[in-house]
Order: C-alpha cells, then structure tokens, then sequence
C-alpha cells in the first residue's frame, strides 16, 4: 500500500519532474525581457489569440478518452485507448481548423484580425499537442516520470530559442511560429518512444473491444470533454473579448502577464498533479481510503508554497513591470499584481482536480466550470455596460474566479469524503 504523506518514492517522482524542468522554465523567463524588446504588444497579442484558441481545441482533440489511459485495469484497455485516441487525433485537429478559419472569415470574437495562413499553424499546434497528451498519459500510465521530464525540458527550450531568433528576423508572427517548432521538437522524441515501447506489444484490437471501452469510459466524452472545454474557455476567452473590446495592444499585454504568471503553474503545478494523478489512480485500484490523507496533506503544501509568492508578486510587481520588459510594458506589472492572487488560488486547487477523473464527480465539476464561465462573461459585461476601464474589467475578473474557486474546492472535498465513506463500507 502507497504511504502518501511518508512515502519518498512519491517525494522523488515530484522531484524529478520539477528539477527536470525547473532549468527550462528558467530559460522561458529569462528571455521574455528579449522577447518584450523584439516584440510589441499587438504582437503578443496575436500570439495571445492563437494559444487561446488552440488551447481549448486541445480539450475536444481525443474526446478526454487519453486521460483516461492512466485509470486503465489492464494493457489491452490501454492499447485500445490509444489506439481510439489516435484515430480521433486526426479528424478532430482537422475540424478544429477549420472552425478556427469560420471565426477569421466571419470576424468573430476578435479572430479577425489574424492572418488566414495562420490556421495551418493551428493545426499543426493541435496535432502535436493532441499526440504529445496521448503519450504523456501513457507515460503516466507507465510511471516514466525521468520521459516526460525530459520532453518538457525539450519542448520549454524549443519554445523559448526559436521565438528569440524569429524576433531578430523581425517576423510579424515569430511568436507564434517558434511556438510551434519547440512543440513540433518534442513531439519527435515523444512519438520515438511511444513506437520503441509498443512495437513488441502484439494486442489484437477489435471493433467489439473498441466499442466496449468506449462504452466504459464514456464519461469522459460526455461529462470530462464539456467540462474541461468550459473550464479552458474561462481562461481563454478573455484575450478573444479584450482584443474585441480594447484592441490588441491590451490583449498582447493580458497574454504577457498571464504567460509569466504560468511559469510557476507549469513548474509545479503540473508535475505535481501528474504525480498526485497517477498515486489516487493506483490507490483506487488498491480501493484504498487513504486518499483523503492524499488531498490534504496536497492542499497543505500547495498552500505553503502559494502564499509567499503571492504576496511577494503583489509588493513587488508593479514597480518593476517597465524596468524588466520596456516601457512600453509598464502596465504588465499593475496588471500581473491584479491577476496574481487568481493564479494562487489556481496553483493550489488545479493539481487537486485531477482525483475527478480517476474517483469520479465529474458531473460535479461542471457546477465550478459554469460558476467560471459565468465570473468571466458577468464581468465583460458589467465592464462593458458600466463603461469599466480595462484594469477594472481585470480585477474584477480576478476577484470573481478566486470566489470560483473556493467553490470548486469544497466540491472536491465532498467528493473525496464520499469515496472514501463508500471505501470504507465495502
């Protein structure tokens, strides 16, 4: 039985994915101060628009199915998973595309502005990322932690350099372009190994065995894929309606801010929950109780590490916001000082999230994924009718997600204390 709270192998997992990637997420922002000085704020704003589509594209890429390759009981579910998660892989970065030109070619949402050529970068950044999630759930799976350590490191290095040597090149959408083959870099390693550890592997698929797990996890495309598409759109859309409403100029500079904010998300947060996911997974199937000692022991941690930084970022950031990007950013720091504590509640709540899919309660989540949609149109449209300017618009934003969050962290704990009354009875 996993010992959690004592457990080192747990310690060492984290501590692998983290220091594996602390050197790359390092290098991400050291640059940003280069980048700022290649880069105008309309460019970041494109660049802002582009990660917000293809972020929640992303969510729809697999139906949700790959999440729940880490839950599989047995190889010939797994290898049926990715195989179903491959063929939908495909038709769905397509289509996404496709939508993706109707809102440019209608100038919708503030996509009208992007280039229509950019769409063939849309859909190369959704079939390397919709691939890189399949292979980093089996990594999950598989508990290759060192693997997908490696490819972040990979991807972080590709996605800071190349956007560097674009900017000097003084390509209008560098950004955007770099983005994608640091993306693309990774993938390659990826796939290599994917193939290297299947290829042996001799599991005949059938179309009753791929309609029977379809049928097994169909939660995850009927509850899993809505929410997480809800939950995305909430942190999407904003550069959409700030590009619609303000112009580019304010969206490039929401895309800095909430791009720095993401170093510290992407450091721990993810590696953290990755780790978490997979230790409830193996409890679960072990149908262990200790998985409430799990949650919060997590919370404890996660809160000790949030709040420092928190408070320092508040003190400290809106006085350095033109010294360290260029004075024609020095709102980003008023900005970044207003955002932050929604990041903090982000930080702490996100890696908790991920016992949803593995204990169930997705139909749960879909209360706090409603509840932020909500925040996030309620406070465009007070802004707009009030005649808010745009920080007012931001901070009232960042006031309503972190009450969306305390919401959503109270439903975590009934659905933890739930499974665990349900453990303990069997």
């Amino acid at each position: 039985m996993i010992s959690f709270l004592k457990d080192k192998v747990f310690k060492t997992d984290v501590g692998i994915l983290v220091s594996s990637t602390g050197l790359s997420q390092l290098l991400l922002i050291c640059v940003v101060p280069i980048l700022t000085r290649l880069y105008t704020p309309t460019d970041y704003g494109y660049f802002g628009l582009f990660l917000s589509f293809i972020n929640v594209g992303s969510m729809v890429l697999c139906l949700r199915y790959e999440v729940a390759i880490v839950a599989t009981k047995n190889k010939k579910e797994m290898h049926t998973l990715l195989f179903m998660c491959s063929c939908f892989l495909g038709i769905l970065s397509l289509l996404c595309s496709l939508f993706y030109y109707s809102l440019i070619h209608f100038k919708k949402l503030g996509f009208g502005v992007m280039p229509t050529y950019s769409v063939f970068f849309v859909f190369g950044s959704l079939l390397v990322m919709g691939g890189y999630q399949i292979v980093r759930y089996y990594c999950l799976r598989t508990k290759q932690y060192k693997f997908i350590a490696k490819t972040i490191f990979v991807q972080n290095s590709g996605r800071s350099l190349f956007p560097v040597a674009f900017g000097f090149l003084n390509m209008k959408l560098g950004l955007i372009f770099g983005d994608l083959l640091g993306r693309l870099v990774m993938m390659v390693g990826a796939l290599k190994s994917l193939f290297t550890n299947t290829r042996k592997v001799k599991i005949r698929i059938s179309r009753r065995d791929i309609l029977a797990t379809a049928k097994k996890y169909i939660q995850f495309p009927l509850i899993s894929m809505p929410s997480s598409v809800i939950d995305v759109i909430a942190f999407a859309l904003p550069i959409p309606f700030i590009t619609d409403f303000y112009g580019l100029k304010y969206a490039g500079l929401y895309a800095l801010a909430t791009r720095l904010l993401s170093f510290p998300i992407a450091l721990l947060t993810q590696n953290i929950a990755d780790v978490f996911h997979s230790y409830v997974a193996e409890s679960m199937r072990q149908k262990s109780p200790d998985v409430r000692k799990m949650f919060f022991q997590t919370t404890y941690k996660l809160c000790l590490l949030a709040l420092p930084f928190t408070i320092l970022i508040i003190l400290v950031a809106p006085w350095s916001g033109g010294f360290l990007f260029g004075q024609k950013w020095h709102a980003v720091g008023m900005l970044i000082a207003y955002i932050v504590p929604w990041t903090a509640a982000q930080f702490i709540v996100s890696p908790l999230s991920r016992i949803v899919f593995v204990i169930g309660g997705q139909a749960l989540k879909l209360i706090y994924d409603f509840t932020a949609l909500f925040c996030l149109l309620g406070s465009f449209f007070i802004g707009r009718h009030l005649h808010f300017g745009f920080m007012k618009v931001i901070f009232l934003l960042s006031v309503s997600n972190i009450g969306a969050y305390v919401i959503y962290y109270m439903l975590l704990c009934y659905i933890v204390n739930r499974y665990v009354k349900r453990v303990s009875s069997i």
